[in-house]
């Protein structure tokens, strides 16, 4: 069997990576144990957006795990936004793989790995990668493996019907993958047939040369490795096993390879000999022609490879080929250390209580099956002998709780509990998670979480919002509901809904809401407790995954990326912070009013006014919202006040997406003028500064710097903001423009900010995005991206910045310098030409008329400089690298070779613009 895509088993392969926000809506994890807070406090700040999120674990794991949670209250979303089921099986529910999935994309991960930080960050594991997306479907016969082991589960009525109504509406979502199961696909699992047999019959016969075993578990006769040499009669046998980890009896070991002439080996990590502890499961046959490899979550014993269901474990794994050194990655020397060959009595090896098949014994506890809660009762159901009610306990986090309790029997073992809760504090307890423990009688108690329904099937719904975020992303001015866009985005972006967040109520008015907001008397502390505030992620977060504002921000990514041809949108955090679910704000989907609200001088002012604006078309008044949106937002972030107390986690996001706003926007329409360049200046002076006043990111700590930057790179917000740039360039009419005047400001500013880290591909992708808009008319290269930027920067006014260069660098005022035009000889022939002076009309040293040129020559390039002063007179030829300088009171000196003095951001604006110019080049 061969494999069309480039996956391949790797023990180094980094799952957190992986997990950067994606296409993807659902998750879904199939793991033998679990860690529950792991997923809560690590993987929700990835998957917290996602609208159905599925663990299935193996029940006798789960219910261990959550006896541990009984007292804690560590949990705040399980079962209710996200759930996690037990697969109840007489062995091991051991399958480990993790499925991401979207309309358009699916990614997923089949190993040995479970769902805690050791199994996904952890080095001793081994997982094989496959994708999926309409341009590359090579891989969907994986996914399609997948869906064909969960069905079965559930067929089997081996998950609870709760966990099996999740899995449905997962796999139902989608077309893509509804294909028919291919037996013969790279992802296997052992339901219908053995793992082990499927595993031979790859190999179809041919002599094998080479076996290699490599698993942390043997059975205790070792028989499932003899059955596999004996299927298999290689040439070579080695076992690799972990001194003091792997489970196997050294003697059964012995005998096995007495008998097969086999070779055991010692295998440790790389570096870390002793602390990395080697999970993977990997079982490699080489025949002369390829390798055959099996890699996922079997081990080397009879209920992982052999035995036919029930009773077997449930495995899952990617069975692959390849040519013959394929899978030598696997074992390299910089991965692992194999020693040997060794004495299996040497290496400290025997049966380990950590076993990992849990076959379950006769009269082992009932444990309770598809606990659900709704409004003040809860329901479950148990295999158990007849039972009375009054010989059943409820437990609520550790604590007894009252109910009323009735029993009924519903066919064969199972009854039916229903138990309606008296007491206010169990149903807050039980809303807000909690673990319920069932006693009957002096039987052990068992464990479990209720799972809230009505609360999952919410989350079918969040599909709806960030369908409308995205949608609020494009902005599209012809929508006739924009308003309601722009008012979901008026929430995101905070901006004067902390005065009532600080007050704690609403603006009774429209009359109150335009009153100015005294920021000193704003309660920061009730601001930073409320739910809106905290999906920032504090005064450090840049926002938490799970939030309107994640998807936001992932929206206008996914919206820049798409426009720049890319498949892959990276954005997220490293931020370990809870993620905020959207059922845990209040008023989540409150909508802000006033969002049509005028600025002062556009008020609507008597019937004529209104009849004009009801004239208008949707654009036009689309236009005037988004303008009004941008300039109020605008207006709260310029206030110190607001930036000081809601810090840099509200204020550089809310800048991120205003000058996204901005730049949409004023480039829809090709025929209409331009747009928001005020709002926009106004925006990077806010960032930047201007006028030698430093900007808001000038003023933040090197870590804030450091995190703005991974904001703005997630972000694509570099392109973006070069693509604004040019186009207000282009907008502005001359350099003498007051409007250019700021433009250059800011830009100077900018270019020298630590914040600032333009490069060559930014200005390739600003190129992109410019040449995507409806207002561009001729395309553009990064070249003149680059030659923009650097126009808008150092193209001057020439009389001004003449001036005040030739005055600081002579000591005097710019109002004692006069530019004027004369005619000159300027190559000691008689042809006079016209040259630029510069005529000081204060005293001044002749000794510094060079330092006057030096300066003058960095502020403005000229080919011909001359300046005059009461004592004399002098000129410097640039094309020729030469001059002379004349003063009354001394004789004709001359000057050779003067080097202009640049300024910072001439400097740097140089740098950016020849290293564009190179890899254009170079492309070339």
């Amino acid at each position: 069997m061969a494999r069309r895509s480039a996956a391949s088993p790797s023990p180094r392969l980094g799952i957190p990576e992986l997990f950067a926000p994606g296409p993807y809506e659902q998750a879904l994890i199939l793991t033998f144990g679990a860690d529950l807070e792991f997923y809560e406090r690590v993987l929700r700040r990835h998957f917290g957006s996602f609208r159905n999120q599925i663990v299935l674990a193996d029940g006798t794991q789960l219910d261990h795990h959550l006896s541990g949670l009984a007292t804690a209250g560590a949990l705040r979303h399980l079962n209710r936004s996200w759930v996690a089921g037990p697969i109840r099986l007489r062995h091991a529910a051991h399958a480990k793989a993790i499925l991401l999935a979207g309309p358009e994309a699916g990614l997923l991960l089949v190993g040995s790995g479970n769902l805690s930080l050791q199994g996904y960050a952890g080095a001793g594991e081994c997982f094989v990668p496959y994708r999926w997306t309409p341009d590359q479907p090579d891989d969907l016969d994986a996914f399609t493996a997948v869906r064909s082991l969960t069905d079965a589960l559930v067929e089997r009525a081996l998950v609870d019907r709760v966990i099996a109504d999740r899995v449905g509406v997962y796999w139902s979502a989608y077309d893509w993958w509804h294909a028919p199961p291919n037996p013969a696909g790279p992802v296997r699992h052992n339901l219908d047939v053995p793992i082990g047999t499927q595993f031979v019959e790859a190999i179809a016969g041919e002599p094998v040369e080479e076996l290699t075993v490599v698993a942390p578990f043997h059975d205790e006769r070792c028989s499932a490795l003899e059955r596999l040499v004996s299927e298999l009669h290689p040439s070579r046998l080695r076992v690799l096993v972990q001194p003091g980890r792997c489970s196997v009896d050294p003697t059964q070991l012995r005998r096995v390879m007495d008998r097969r002439s086999g070779s055991v080996h010692s295998i440790t990590a790389e570096g870390d000999h002793e602390l990395t502890y080697l999970h993977a499961k990997i079982f490699l046959a080489k025949t002369a022609t390829r390798s055959i490899c099996l890699v996922g979550s079997a081990n080397c014993s009879q209920v992982a490879l052999w035995i036919d269901q029930p009773g077997a474990n449930t495995e899952i794994a990617s069975l692959l080929t390849g040519p013959p050194s394929a899978f030598d990655h696997l074992l390299a020397a910089d991965v692992v250390t194999v020693s040997g060959p060794l004495d299996p009595g040497d290496l400290d090896l025997e049966i380990r209580d950590d076993t990992e098949d849990n076959s379950q014994e006769e009269g082992a506890t009932p444990t309770v099956h598809n606990l659900i809660f709704d409004r003040d009762t809860l329901t479950w159901t148990m295999a158990t002998p007849c039972v009375a009610a009054e010989d059943v306990v409820v437990e609520i986090n550790g604590r007894s709780a009252s109910v009323d309790l009735s029993v009924s029997p519903t066919g064969g073992d199972r009854w039916a509990f229903t138990a309606r809760l008296f007491e206010e504090e169990d149903i807050a307890a039980i809303n807000s998670v909690a673990v319920v423990t069932v006693r009957i009688g002096d039987g052990a108690p068992t464990h479990a979480v209720p799972y809230q329904v009505d609360r999952l099937r919410e989350q079918d719904h969040r599909r709806v919002d960030t369908d409308r975020l995205r949608h609020a992303a494009l902005l599209e001015l012809d929508d006739p509901d924009l308003d309601r866009a722009l008012a979901a985005l008026e929430e995101i972006l905070v901006g004067d809904n902390v005065a009532r967040w600080g007050k704690d109520r609403r603006p009774s008015s429209d009359a109150d809401q335009a009153e100015p907001i005294a920021w000193e008397n704003i309660d920061w502390s009730a601001v930073k407790r409320h739910p809106r505030y905290q999906a920032y992620g504090g005064l450090a977060g840049f926002g938490i995954p799970g939030t309107a504002l994640a998807d936001y921000l992932a929206a206008l990514s996914q919206l820049v990326r798409k426009l720049l041809d890319e498949e892959d949108a990276e954005v997220g955090d490293s931020d370990d912070r809870e993620p905020t679910d959207a059922d845990d704000e209040e008023g989540a989907h409150d909508v802000a009013s006033g969002v049509e609200g005028a600025d002062p001088d556009e008020e609507d002012d008597g019937d004529e006014d209104q009849v004009e604006v009801r004239r208008q078309s949707p654009a036009a008044r689309n236009r005037r919202l988004v303008r009004n949106f941008v300039r109020r937002n605008l207006t709260v972030l310029e206030q110190p006040g607001f930036r000081d107390g809601a810090g840099p986690g509200i204020v550089v996001p809310n800048l991120i997406i205003l000058n996204w706003v901005c730049w949409w926007i004023a480039t829809k329409d090709e025929d209409h003028g331009p747009d928001l360049i005020e709002e926009r200046l106004r925006l990077w002076e806010l960032l930047w500064g201007h006028n030698e006043i430093d900007g808001y990111l000038d003023r933040l700590d090197d870590e804030h710097q450091a995190l703005v930057v991974e904001r703005f790179d997630a972000q694509q917000f570099e392109p973006v903001v070069a693509a604004s740039i040019t186009d207000v360039w282009t907008s502005i009419p001359t350099v003498t423009s007051p409007l250019y005047q700021r433009l250059r400001d800011v830009v100077r500013s900018a270019v020298c900010s630590p914040c600032w880290q333009m490069t060559a591909p930014h200005l390739e992708s600003a190129a992109v995005l410019t040449n995507k808009r409806p207002s561009t008319i001729e395309p553009i290269n990064a070249v003149e991206i680059g030659a923009r930027l650097w126009e808008a920067a150092c193209a001057p006014h020439f009389e001004i910045e003449a001036r005040r260069a030739v005055a600081h660098a002579t000591g005097c005022l710019a109002g004692d310098v006069a530019a004027s035009n004369v005619e000159v000889i300027v190559d000691g022939r008689s042809d006079r030409r016209l040259v630029d002076q510069m005529e000081i009309q204060a005293p001044v040293l002749a000794d510094g008329i060079d330092g006057a040129f030096v300066s003058w020559m960095g502020a403005v390039d000229l080919s011909f400089y001359r300046l005059k002063w009461p004592g004399g007179v002098a000129f410097y030829n640039a094309l020729a690298e030469s001059g002379w300088v004349v003063a009354h009171d001394e004789n004709e000196r001359t000057l050779e070779s003067l080097e202009p003095a640049y300024p910072a951001w001439r400097l740097a604006l140089d740098r950016l613009v020849d290293s564009v110019e190179v890899g254009t080049e170079a492309a070339a």
